[in-house]
């Protein structure tokens, strides 16, 4: 297995440590992964492929992974070309092994109870507002999050173009806007969402392609991101005050 490619894998759920537990749903060759924030800011899923496992492919695997920080910290040393496995006791999940030509890395999984589940995302009927997510767009919103440091936030609303502002709420607060295009919009009230999921959405995502954002009035975005042979969905959620 090439380590770079699993760790880019991880990497669009693991967001830089903004979701930590989550529960690798294992079936056909594929993990299928349901995450939130550790703040309740953002939710979603990711496929991708992966290694069978278990006595059948036709049976769905589930296993722990408390600490994803761990996992990747032990990915990083090894070189390219790794072997994963797994070990079960008691028809549980118990330990997942790392190997190159070095390294040994003995990984313990985690109860799958133990995880926070997602939550179950009810999409809105509409979504007023959407647009591709293309190459100008990534920096545009980039640069503007960088240059104002630690803020964390980030309105979008709709009237006669879609503007999008990086700032904190209050009057005095420094703040960049940029306008963004679409060929077909509805009027969209202003709504805050995390400055810092979309950056690291973004950040985690550098192949995307045919990916989209799109926004509910109810107070919902969805990010639709395709990268490589991932698909993943992003959920915002509105942040109480604008």
């Amino acid at each position: 297995m090439n380590k770079s490619e699993l760790l880019a894998h991880i990497n669009r759920y693991h967001l830089s440590g903004m979701v930590e537990s989550v529960v690798w749903q294992i079936h056909e060759g594929f993990v299928k992964i349901n995450f939130v924030s550790q703040v309740n800011s953002t939710a979603g899923n990711i496929q991708f492929p992966f290694i069978d496992v278990g006595s059948s492919a036709n049976i769905q695997e589930e296993m722990g992974i408390f600490s994803t920080s761990s996992l990747v910290k032990l990915l990083k040393i090894m070189s390219d070309d790794i072997d994963v496995s797994f070990e079960q006791e008691h028809s549980i999940w118990m330990k997942m092994y790392i190997t190159d030509k070095i390294y040994q890395a003995d990984f313990s999984l985690a109860d799958t109870r133990s995880i926070p589940e997602a939550p179950e995302i009810e999409e809105p009927k509409v979504y007023e507002v959407s647009f591709s997510i293309d190459k100008e767009f990534k920096d545009q919103f980039s640069k503007a999050f960088k240059s104002l440091g630690s803020i964390n936030r980030f309105t979008i609303e709709a009237g006669k173009d879609i503007k999008i502002t990086l700032g904190n709420k209050e009057s005095y607060a420094t703040k960049v806007s940029f306008k963004k295009t679409s060929p077909d919009f509805l009027p969209l009230r202003k709504i805050a969402f995390s400055g810092e999921a979309l950056a690291e959405i973004l950040n985690n995502n550098p192949d995307l392609t045919d990916s989209s954002i799109e926004i509910s009035e109810e107070g919902l975005m969805k990010v639709t991101i395709y990268g490589g042979t991932d698909k993943v969905t992003y959920y915002l959620i509105e942040l109480e005050e604008v």
